[in-house]
């Protein structure tokens, strides 16, 4: 099985968005205005009585919930004060909107006790049932169950059928209304299936013009008997063996082929992400962000887009959810899932324009514990002088150095010289990319010569990759630079340009983003400038991470399949 993205659903929110902020300031024959209740248990109940009554309206209440009803209702969770706004529009002759703000002080007291977990029966052939046994649950509670990361079903008490084999089972359970989430994995191992099933699921596509991309199933055990099931990741879907679809927006999508075999009871998917670049989106602005990733899952998202003005409002979701509507071209958040599909729509009532664009933003599960060493070594043929043989993380982005002497240096490969011999506590302090630290210290002894007329003292600090003897650049900064990639995105053949500050062997890895390893290879390169030549004719179209690897060392870069 392969893994499968939950579906996305944002361009009804972002029509609404983008016709009120595009008739902004037409607001010649409209007035928005609204009356509102505030009920028992944090309820409250909204009353347009903007003109014309005949105007279209859209809600936001200031706890990301919204409503295109004339007189909607909604249940604040919270106590505090919110902001609402009453967007109205009869395009082409008139858009405004009206705020008010409302204080909440009666909201039921509610915390997020959900406890997830289930049973497992195995049956004859294969069959596994689920019974759901999780607690603090309601009717509002939804359920989401992936079998191997592949999602199976969202049903309390589901069923499956499974071929021999090891399966690792997972349960989501969440409660939009209390904002909480809790899941559950257990495993099951299948030996008295005689299931026979060979479905694998894949499929090609290719781009055309006004954002149409056709879907051409290349799976392979398939019969008279299998069901085709896609997925667009833009809110729409198909049941035939081939497909196509348009996408309104330019950007990154999700497609999915979910196959099934009535008669053998069994099923397969198969996911990637598809870049659209043909939309009939408009000219004047173009949507794009970048994003950094900090630690314990925080990210800041930074909108690098084109076109914007000070009249641009910025849209932002994360797998389906709102997460930030204002002018603020960046937002900050926390993930706890490892994909993220993050969506931008700018839409700005100046130029008449709107964009949007789609990427994945990848949480790093390993949690962010660093450490760091480093060996003092005298060398043996040159008088005074030491090498600290550092071990540093691949991902490490800084290093401090302190030398005892009240002295300290920033850098990977710093050198020191000290003018006495002694005992020195010699310290080093990193930073990592998901924001972590960690320090090593040593105290050494840097022991006088016997030569009086050479009083000075050195210490280099070199990578644990390097040898200690003959070192000719002891201040390279890392063992690999300039890393690039090109044509990116690649058709048949991407050809990989590094520098490498001294020769080593290297190993090159192209992962899937679900990280499955689909190609390897090792490589002796020499000192300075190497090309390796990536055969990319027989990867899949989507989106790939190419890593490097020299020694410690270890670089990542985006491959685009097209």
């Amino acid at each position: 099985m392969k893994t499968t993205i939950t579906k996305t659903n944002i361009l009804k929110a972002l029509a609404f968005a983008f016709v009120f902020l595009l008739g902004k300031n037409m607001n010649a024959q409209c007035a928005s205005s609204f009356n509102y209740t505030i009920n028992a248990n944090g309820n409250v109940s909204f009353q347009s009585t903007s003109s014309p009554t005949t105007v279209n309206c859209y809600w936001n209440f200031g706890n990301s919930q919204t409503s295109t009803l004339t007189s909607p209702a909604v249940t604040y969770t919270a106590n505090g004060t919110y902001t609402v706004t009453l967007f109205i529009w009869a395009m082409p002759t008139c858009s405004t909107s009206s705020q008010q703000t409302i204080t909440i002080t009666n909201a039921p007291t509610s915390t997020c006790n959900l406890n997830a977990s289930f049973t497992k029966t195995v049956g004859a052939n294969g069959a596994v049932y689920f019974t759901n046994t999780s607690t603090n649950t309601s009717t509002l509670t939804s359920y989401h169950w992936n079998i191997n990361s592949s999602f199976f079903s969202s049903a309390q008490n589901p069923t499956t059928t499974l071929s021999n084999g090891y399966y690792t089972i997972c349960l989501n359970v969440t409660d939009s209304v209390n904002m909480c989430f809790d899941s559950y994995c257990d495993s099951v191992f299948i030996t008295n299936s005689t299931n026979t099933c060979s479905l694998n699921a894949n499929f090609n596509f290719t781009v055309g013009t006004g954002g149409n991309v056709s879907f051409a199933s290349t799976s392979t055990g398939t019969g008279t008997n299998t069901i085709y099931s896609w997925w667009f990741g833009n809110s729409t879907s198909a049941n035939t063996q081939n497909a196509n679809t348009t996408y309104a927006n330019n950007g990154w999508y999700t497609v999915c082929l979910f196959l099934s075999d009535s008669t053998n009871n069994c099923t397969d998917s198969y996911c990637q992400s598809i870049y659209v670049g043909t939309a009939n989106t408009n000219s004047f602005c173009n949507a794009s962000f970048t994003y950094s990733v900090g630690a314990s899952g925080s990210v800041t998202l930074t909108s690098n887009s084109t076109g914007t003005t000070n009249n641009t409002y910025y849209y932002w979701t994360v797998n389906n959810n709102f997460l930030a509507f204002n002018s603020n071209p960046q937002t900050s958040t926390t993930f706890t899932n490892f994909f993220n599909y993050v969506c931008l729509t700018i839409i700005d009532s100046t130029s008449n324009c709107w964009s949007t664009y789609c990427d994945t933003v990848l949480i790093p599960t390993n949690p962010c514990n660093p450490s760091v060493s480093f060996t003092m070594i005298q060398d043996s043929t040159q008088a005074l002088t030491w090498w600290a043989v550092a071990n540093y993380p691949s991902n490490t982005t800084n290093a401090v150095w302190s030398w005892g002497d009240n002295t300290s240096s920033t850098g990977f490969y710093p050198s020191h010289t000290y003018s006495a011999s002694g005992f020195y506590n010699i310290c080093v302090t990193i930073t990592v990319s998901c924001a972590g630290t960690a320090s090593f210290c040593s105290n050494t002894f840097i022991n006088k010569s016997a030569e009086a007329q050479m009083p000075m003292y050195h210490v280099n600090v070199v990578g644990s990759q390097a040898p200690v003897a003959g070192i000719k650049n002891n201040s390279a900064n890392e063992a690999m630079t300039e890393l690039v990639l090109y044509p990116n995105p690649a058709k048949e053949q991407s050809r990989l340009k590094l520098n490498m500050n001294a020769a080593g062997d290297v190993t090159l890895s192209i992962y899937e983003i679900t990280g499955k390893l689909v190609q390897q290879g090792n490589y002796n390169l020499s000192e300075g400038v190497n090309t390796i030549d990536m055969d990319t004719n027989s990867l899949a179209k989507g989106m790939y991470l190419v890593t490097i690897n020299s020694g410690s060392a270890k670089k990542t870069v985006r491959l685009i399949k097209e």
